[in-house]
């Protein structure tokens, strides 16, 4: 009898899927609160496995010590602890995140300074059982590193923020590492201000990376690019508010528009609050929403849901009418952004979360700090609530239908299929170099300096802001 060999492999992905999904949800609802010899510890991130095995890990303080060290063990499915790794060094460390590659092995980044403060990074390859290697990611140094993720064809991207020679302040910093060897495929290394920072970075769809985090300009502001696969420039959008706002993570939906997380000053409460922004996949800003309660709120993750939307993780006091510490919450949001209901996780001092998966739209898993000690807990199927409130800084933002070209060696702007009513040209420190009010469609640039500016452009259709280099 013959048979389907594509079908015989969605059957094998189907049975991985379904073992790893039972694997996780089988097991009963935990807290696990680790204080492992330390003064202070923080659980920063975890992967999961195929076995079922947890790899949590972070940063602690030793007691008695001045050097943060960092930490993974492997956790059981029922919270238990069922193995320390150390990692071969003894001086300064901090977390970066771990994955899971198709090999079944877990890889670990890592920063540490060395003998004379310089920041390197290092990756560990692990089994479940022992550290298999552990090796310096050359072309790294100096690279203060947030968070890794892995491609479809298991390499890492590996990003954060770098100091820039005197006095710009610090770059974006993404690579692209294959874990097996530790070496560096392509950096990407930009700035537009004097504070530039990526906080998360995803292989789309196609191949492409998109990356979020955010910049300084009049105050910070939330920052969405795209690479091609080699890391090469596509667009980049500022997302201007009049705010102190950062943009924490970010996910691809399945048409292929980008949905940023974060935190913002305004206020739908009184502090910060959770801010929602949604991007399409030429750049285009689509819509941004403020929410939050009376206290404090910010995301930190988005998942996308099993069905349609999304699930979003931060910390937040709404339980407690604003008064009480920050906790974990869960918000259940729908394809539209609007919040279906929150979970709250109370603690008795501030307890803020960093990291959270979600399997099969009932199970999830958060890990932060609380009261000086790393916290990683399991809820299955948490009721959901109404308490967070959408502010009215709604924004529903159009584009004009314009496309912007520099002539290089004429130093001319031009904007095809429209012209503008205003064009501002600022530097990165914010500061206004140019100004025009008349409908023209092309202007020169033959009086400003060389550098990076920021092009703001508006029309009877809307806004377009966008990054030029003369």
């Amino acid at each position: 009898m013959r048979t389907n060999p594509k079908r015989n492999i969605s059957l094998f992905f189907l049975w991985i899927y379904t073992a790893i999904f039972c694997n996780y949800v089988s097991s009963q609802d935990f807290e696990l609160i680790i204080s492992d010899t330390a003064e202070q510890q923080t659980a920063n991130g975890f992967s999961l496995d195929n076995s079922g095995k947890i790899w949590l890990g972070g940063t602690k303080l030793p007691i008695g010590g001045s050097d943060l060290i960092a930490w993974l063990y492997k956790v059981d499915k029922n919270g238990q602890i069922e193995k320390r790794f150390q990692f071969p060094f003894s001086g300064y460390q901090t977390w970066v995140g771990s994955e899971k590659l198709p090999s079944g092995k877990i890889a670990a980044v890592i920063g540490q300074k060395n003998s004379i403060g310089l920041t390197e990074n290092w990756i560990a390859i692990l089994d479940s059982d022992s550290l298999i290697s552990f090796q310096k990611i050359e072309g790294a140094d100096n690279a203060i590193l947030d968070e890794i993720s892995i491609t479809k064809s298991g390499n890492l991207l590996i990003c954060g923020f770098k100091a820039a020679p005197g006095a710009q302040g610090i770059n974006f910093w993404l690579s692209k590492l294959n874990p097996e060897n530790a070496e560096i495929q392509w950096t990407y290394e930009n700035g537009i201000s004097p504070n530039d920072h990526i906080q998360s970075a995803i292989e789309c769809k196609n191949g492409d990376i998109v990356f979020c985090g955010d910049v300084q300009l009049k105050s910070y502001n939330p920052f969405i690019s795209r690479l091609d696969s080699n890391g090469q420039f596509i667009w980049d959008l500022v997302v201007e508010t009049p705010w102190n706002d950062g943009s924490q993570n970010i996910i691809e939906d399945s048409i292929g528009n980008f949905w940023m997380v974060g935190e913002s000053s305004t206020a739908a409460g009184s502090f910060f609050d959770t801010e929602l922004t949604k991007v399409s996949s030429n750049g285009i800003l689509l819509w941004q929403e403020w929410l939050g309660s009376e206290g404090q709120d910010a995301a930190f993750i988005i998942k996308r849901a099993e069905t349609n939307g999304f699930w979003v993780g931060g910390y937040s006091n709404a339980s407690t009418q604003g008064v009480g510490p920050i906790s974990p919450f869960l918000m259940r949001m729908d394809r539209f952004g609007n919040s279906l209901g929150e979970h709250f996780f109370p603690f008795n001092s501030p307890s803020p979360v960093y990291d959270m998966e979600v399997i099969g739209d009932s199970t999830f898993y958060f890990c932060g700090i609380t009261n000086n000690s790393a916290f990683f807990i399991k809820k299955t199927n948490p009721p959901l609530q109404n308490s967070f409130v959408v502010s009215n800084q709604v924004q529903s933002v159009r584009k004009p239908n314009v496309s912007i070209r520099y002539d290089f060696e004429n130093e001319i702007l031009t904007f095809e299929n429209g012209r503008t009513n205003s064009i501002s040209i600022f530097e990165t420190t914010g500061k206004l170099v140019y100004t025009q009010t008349s409908r023209e469609n092309r202007i020169s640039t033959s009086g400003l300096p060389k550098g990076v500016y920021i092009l703001k452009m508006e029309n009877n259709a809307g806004t377009i802001s966008t990054m030029f280099v003369k």
